[in-house]
């Protein structure tokens, strides 16, 4: 879950922080083709048919994938190599779908997070498994901790889960993060800012991480000032969320007025941040834009489907999609996925052919390679 800031930014003087205020947004037009350097597709081959790609990992020469048949490697052109681990109930086996995944590319290790037993399991690389063992969540915690985190990531040394919610359990504030070293003992932690919610209707719907340009990541409580940049031992506040109605309010509740905004996509790169807004209304009523913010230029953009094509060949757009940050080889990446049937009438990207039986085959990861200055 891929991703970047802003918006418009009002820089006061000495070391004041910018401010995030969308009712001031520009509608000026920025194309983000200015900022790709190459654009290339991965066809996975049909071995194992995948109706859905979770997250993908991208190393020197293998593709780990994450999806609802397990966790895949394939070499560098899509062509499947091998399970690590497998679905199933046995002590070196994670259960279908009730899982998360993240990979420490430095010791090239596989961890799978079980949700509802607390445990992490660890592979190497070649798909043998490691170990086995409890996540140490104190007693305290897990009064306030839905069981499902919103994110897991490697961060350095530790292993982050996120969290969006706590399902208004005891109008107690969210755990906003833990961390656990790799042996899954409990390293530090931290909550909203004050003890109780005023109103628990509306506590589902607040809390977003995002990958950021520097192994760290975004952080950003809707209902709250700050947006904290969260590294392994630290987290530094790095913008704030302005004044307005388009702020979410804890006396919400369920029927939340359509001016107000949230984030749910937000990428970070070197040059720029790129991030979805939207509301909680329906047809006439929804609310969704794109907000572009250029580092160097200090100038923020509104974005629309045709400035979000990010290959001319394909005429694909960026507009909906899920995307992921990485950094692979030391250049920046935003990496997302298509259908084979976008790219049937383009041959050469598809290596492994169409199914006539089924046109949409197995997604195609396409990896954007971004210009480094």
């Amino acid at each position: 879950m891929l991703l970047l800031l802003s918006s418009c930014l009002h820089k006061k003087a000495g070391n004041s922080l910018p401010v995030i205020i969308p009712d001031e947004f520009s509608a000026k037009s920025k194309n983000i083709l200015d900022c790709v350097d190459t654009v290339m597709y991965v066809q996975l081959d049909n071995s194992i048919l995948i109706p859905k790609i979770i997250k993908s990992f991208w190393l020197d020469s293998c593709i780990i994938v994450h999806s609802y048949e397990g966790i895949l490697r394939y070499d560098e052109k899509g062509r499947f190599m091998y399970k690590i681990g497998d679905v199933g109930e046995g002590p070196e086996e994670y259960p279908r779908n009730l899982y998360y995944v993240t990979v420490d590319k430095v010791e090239q290790v596989v961890y799978v997070y079980l949700i509802f037993q607390e445990e992490l399991l660890s592979y190497s690389f070649s798909g043998k498994f490691l170990n086995r063992v409890p996540v140490q969540i104190p007693a305290n915690l897990k009064k306030i901790v839905y069981p499902e985190p919103n994110a897991f990531f490697v961060q350095d040394d530790l292993l982050f889960f996120y969290y969006n919610t706590n399902q208004g359990l005891d109008k107690t504030k969210p755990l906003y993060w833990l961390s656990v070293d790799k042996d899954g003992r409990l390293v530090h932690f931290r909550k909203g800012y004050d003890d109780k919610l005023k109103n628990t209707n509306g506590a589902g719907f607040f809390l977003f991480p995002m990958n950021a340009c520097d192994n760290t990541v975004v952080y950003w409580d809707l209902l709250n000032d700050t947006v904290f940049s969260v590294g392994a031992h630290r987290a530094t506040p790095v913008y704030l969320w302005g004044k307005g109605n388009f702020r979410l309010l804890e006396t919400d509740g369920m029927s939340i007025p359509i001016e107000r905004r949230i984030c749910t996509m937000f990428a970070d790169t070197n040059l720029f941040s790129l991030f979805l807004l939207t509301n909680y209304g329906s047809g006439d009523s929804k609310v969704m834009f794109y907000g572009f913010y250029d580092k160097q230029e200090k100038l923020f953009y509104r974005l629309g489907e045709e400035e979000l094509i990010f290959d001319k060949k394909t005429g694909l757009s960026l507009w909906g999609r899920e995307l992921q940050y990485d950094v692979i080889d030391r250049r920046e990446y935003l990496l997302t996925q298509v259908q084979t049937v976008d790219l049937m009438n383009i041959s050469e990207l598809l290596p492994w052919g169409i199914d006539p039986d089924d046109l949409e085959g197995n997604p195609v990861l396409v990896l954007i390679r971004l210009k480094d200055e």
